[in-house]
């Protein structure tokens, strides 16, 4: 006696390809978001007096970020492309930095896992 079954496979393969694409636009959605919590962190309060005080408004306005999608990545950025920026975050006056952004991520470093976690659940 012979038994023999087929499978068809292409409900659960395309269940999955949606579910996928689904996943890479939560992804993109959730990171946007904590990039602008970042980017709101930094300007206020960091460079609105507790890391730095405001003289010309510059390096305030200069903050930004950007998300990227690749075929196997997504990547969220937030920076300045003021010169003076990487002095104060890095260097300072004196040797004595006054960090602005990475104080501000890691502000938001328990809120962005939540976030991320949430957006894979959807």
């Amino acid at each position: 006696m012979k038994i023999s079954a087929s499978i068809n496979a292409s409900p659960a393969l395309l269940f999955l390809s949606e579910k996928r694409e689904r996943l890479g636009e939560n992804l993109f959605r959730a990171i946007q978001i904590c990039c602008f919590n970042v980017e709101r962190r930094v300007k206020d309060p960091y460079l609105t007096g507790k890391a730095l005080h405001v003289r010309t408004g510059r390096l305030r306005s200069s903050i930004a970020s950007r998300v990227k999608m690749e075929p196997n990545a997504i990547t969220g950025e937030v920076g300045t492309n003021v010169w003076y920026g990487r002095f104060w975050e890095l260097e300072g006056r004196g040797g004595k930095p006054r960090p602005f952004l990475l104080p501000a991520f890691r502000d938001e470093e328990q809120k962005i896992m939540e976030i991320l976690r949430d957006s894979c659940l959807k």
